[in-house]
């Protein structure tokens, strides 16, 4: 499919501070990469995360005080790389409309405004319940293989929650929505097919296809998709992880997502079992940090927090988000 380029609209400042969309899924199903297609269209403003506002949703579910939000911004990673300034506002709802006027406001031409969210991204909806979800869906095994590479768990039993959790939180979204507000698409079919599936996308958000949408190696460090990002994990999995997967999250719920099964045994679940799922998971996830911020910044992590100094510990935290912005793509 084709479409014919879609102008800016220079005139089409937006009425609204609300969000009209949310990118939402587990991590590492290719939201950057769908946020960047979005994020080029002529009327959508930047689709950045703002993994941040969750936290904020759940500090007022809690009674705290809505200063406690704005002070947890101005150390949060994300939120630095945003630009933004802290917001202001008497309630979340407040605050989280001030970030989405600043977002406006750097791009004036647009008149649609997203965000990517990917943890506990059921509680928008109870925030902002007129927005749509584009639920972005992936091979859980290809999501916990790329878990794994980034320290974030180590074994395919932990790997595998990611992909559930963001399960749960959108059974939780088709809960709280009507079946308009609401979209799910493939990786697998975004990489193999990506106009079509872009098509369907901008349909659903009621705005034209733009070819623009292809065009992010122009401006950025990813590249168009390619079909041979999907399934790498029958090429590079390793049995026993490809078996902790299908075991942790049943095959009965793998094939009904759409995902073709290995000819693997389940692995055994008893309690000793899991005891070493937790040993090798801690082991993998500690050694991965110690190569990454080195022995001594790993250990004044650690201590940091049990110090109950906040000024050490986010003195050692801001050391830390310098070498992970350092390792952003």
């Amino acid at each position: 499919m084709t479409g014919a380029p879609v102008p800016a609209c220079p005139s089409a400042r937006r009425d609204q501070l609300a969000p009209d969309f949310f990118v939402v899924g587990s991590v590492r199903t290719g939201s950057t990469l769908l946020r960047l297609m979005l994020g080029h269209h002529p009327r959508v403003c930047r689709c950045d995360e703002m993994e941040y506002l969750v936290p904020g949703i759940e500090m007022q579910s809690a009674g705290r005080p809505i200063e406690e939000y704005r002070d947890f911004l101005r150390y949060d990673r994300i939120f630095q790389l945003s630009g933004f300034d802290v917001p202001g506002g008497a309630d979340l709802r407040e605050l989280g409309d001030d970030l989405f006027r600043q977002l406006a406001e750097r791009n004036p031409d647009c008149d649609i405004a997203g965000a990517t969210v990917h943890n506990d991204f059921a509680h928008l909806a109870s925030i902002w319940p007129q927005a749509k979800f584009i639920f972005l869906d992936r091979d859980p095994r290809d999501v916990a293989f790329s878990v794994m590479n980034l320290g974030w768990a180590g074994t395919g039993w932990y790997a595998a929650q990611f992909w559930v959790r963001a399960k749960a939180n959108w059974e939780r979204v088709c809960a709280a929505t009507a079946p308009g507000q609401r979209l799910e698409i493939r990786f697998e079919d975004l990489v193999a097919a990506p106009e079509p599936v872009l098509h369907k996308v901008c349909d659903f958000l009621d705005i034209a296809f733009s070819p623009a949408m292809l065009e992010i190696e122009r401006d950025t460090t990813y590249r168009r998709p390619s079909a041979r990002a999907a399934a790498s994990w029958e090429q590079r999995g390793r049995q026993r992880d490809i078996a902790e997967v299908e075991t942790r999250i049943g095959r009965d719920r793998i094939a009904a997502a759409g995902y073709p099964l290995s000819d693997y045994p389940d692995v055994d679940s008893g309690a000793l079992a899991m005891a070493g799922f937790a040993l090798r998971d801690l082991w993998h996830r500690t050694r991965y940090r110690i190569r990454q911020y080195g022995l001594y910044l790993w250990l004044a992590s650690a201590l940091s927090k049990r110090s109950g100094s906040q000024a050490w510990r986010r003195s050692v935290q801001l050391r830390l988000d310098a070498i992970d912005n350092a390792h952003l793509k």
